[in-house]
């Protein structure tokens, strides 16, 4: 097959994947005051250029059965000096703009239609990224040296298995955070091929940094890949400006932070947590940080809704991360690295468990920098003599992805707004199944009356995505 020909597929694969994750979003669009939080700040933006959310205080608030909310229903709100601000980070909304401004285009070109444009055109961001995540994680599992094939296998997998299947429908921070985190490590370790280029390093520093502005726990990834890149120098040789092309790129998205929350909240070490409306054990990691660390991992890692009971087949994705650490200890040492850095911290938080959620979105960050090695653990399948052996670790993951996309897939009818909310994982799959809803759009796929408005978007963009995988592959030879 021809590069051009790999190119096209790729782009109408990603498509196809960005469609059906608008198809799983919830019909209403906004489902919580989480991502109700998000779309006020995105609307402030749009529409009267500010960060204040008075107008659109409301979207973060819980709606009640009847009226409108008082300010007791506010939840994910932060008040400070007379204002209402949207408590989540900024960076989710930041990118949403642009898609906001979209859909007020398509609405005074096509005029009235019932639905509210603008938000199903931001619910495009959501599942971009998720499309997004999915190159970017193949990208990461061909930087730590698995073969094409294997790293197109993780890649699918990896979003159909993991939260990353719930993440791509919903206007939450864990998506971008997800893409981010992950295409910046992929794009990172394009310096061991390149070592006389500081491009990749400046991009991949300004992926770190935006990562960090869309979830604030990001920011402390910033220490393992200027260690790693400290390696580097010290290993091979060269010039400092190696870890300085990093931080010229990283340092823009911070800044850009830094002056979000002056002009927010009086000053640039302020998050949005420290004014919180309703939780007030936010305001301080003193307080926001007390729980007992073994407690939260057990839970993250091996709860009805942990890391490993959704997503088994992770832990063939350490065995991989074995297999990497043989042949590369700085690269295995960096994914882990990221992975107990998030980890360890969320493990620790006051709602570890992700408050009304109850999975484990903190984490999915990194999700798919701990599922990538899973790549070089099927190369290693691949090169098994021992067809009993095998045959057996292929009913083995064939067995990990099922349940993998079943639980993922479960986990998303579970969302605040769908018709299966307020079912547990197990109760939700036999609502599906056993009640006989899984023939029911409105069960399965929501949001499937917007595909064909959103193609207008998706595709353009999922052609400039296939542009610039086309643009890298080249350069890659």
């Amino acid at each position: 097959m021809t590069r051009g020909w790999q190119c096209l597929l790729t782009a109408l694969a990603l498509a196809a994947l960005t469609l059906l994750f608008v198809a799983f979003g919830a019909a209403e669009g906004i489902v919580s005051t989480n991502d109700g939080s998000h779309y006020a700040l995105t609307k402030a933006l749009a529409v009267d250029q500010t960060i204040q959310i008075d107008r659109y205080v409301n979207y973060g608030a819980v709606q009640p059965k009847q009226g409108t909310p008082t300010t007791a229903d506010y939840r994910d709100v932060s008040a400070y000096n007379g204002h209402y601000y949207s408590d989540r980070p900024p960076g989710t909304a930041f990118l949403a703009v642009p898609f906001y401004w979209f859909g007020e285009l398509v609405g005074r070109v096509v005029g009235p239609t019932g639905r509210d444009l603008p938000l199903h055109y931001v619910l495009v961001l959501p599942a971009l990224l998720g499309a997004i995540t999915t190159l970017a994680l193949y990208w990461l599992a061909r930087g730590i040296g698995a073969s094409s094939g294997a790293a197109a296998l993780t890649a699918v997998t990896g979003v159909c298995t993991t939260l990353v299947l719930k993440y791509a429908t919903l206007l939450y921070s864990h998506i971008a955070g997800a893409a981010l985190v992950t295409a910046a490590l992929a794009t990172l370790l394009l310096t061991e091929r390149r070592p006389g280029q500081r491009w990749p390093l400046v991009v991949s520093g300004l992926l770190l940094g935006a990562s960090g502005v869309a979830e604030y726990p990001n920011l402390l990834l910033i220490g393992p890949c200027l260690l790693y890149l400290g390696w580097l120098v010290w290993r091979r040789g060269g010039a400092w400006a190696t870890p300085m092309a990093f931080l010229a790129g990283w340092l823009p998205p911070i800044a850009l932070l830094a002056g979000y929350q002056w002009l927010a909240f009086g000053r640039p070490w302020r998050t949005s947590y420290t004014f919180q409306y309703y939780f007030e054990w936010s305001h301080s990691p003193a307080t926001t940080y007390v729980t007992p660390p073994l407690e939260g991992l057990r839970w993250l890692l091996f709860s009805e809704a942990g890391l490993f009971a959704v997503t088994p087949t992770l832990l063939l994705a350490l065995w991989g991360l074995w297999l990497l650490a043989r042949r590369s200890p700085a690269r295995a040492a960096l994914l882990l690295a990221v992975v107990v850095v998030v980890v360890v911290p969320t493990a620790l938080h006051r709602t570890y468990y992700g408050g009304g959620s109850n999975d484990t979105r903190y984490l999915l960050a990194i999700v798919p920098t701990l599922y990538a090695p899973l790549a070089l653990w099927l190369d290693w399948l691949a090169q098994v003599r021992q067809r009993v052996v095998q045959g057996g670790l292929v009913a083995v993951l064939a067995g990990g992805v099922a349940w993998g996309l079943s639980r993922a897939y479960a986990s998303l009818l579970t969302i605040f707004g769908h018709r299966a909310r307020e079912y547990s994982l197990s109760q939700a799959w036999t609502l599906l199944w056993k009640g006989g809803n899984w023939h029911d759009p409105a069960v399965i796929t929501p949001g499937i009356g917007f595909v064909p408005s959103a193609m207008i978007l998706v595709i353009p963009l999922i052609g400039l995505l296939g542009l610039g995988w086309c643009w890298l592959s080249n350069r890659r030879q």
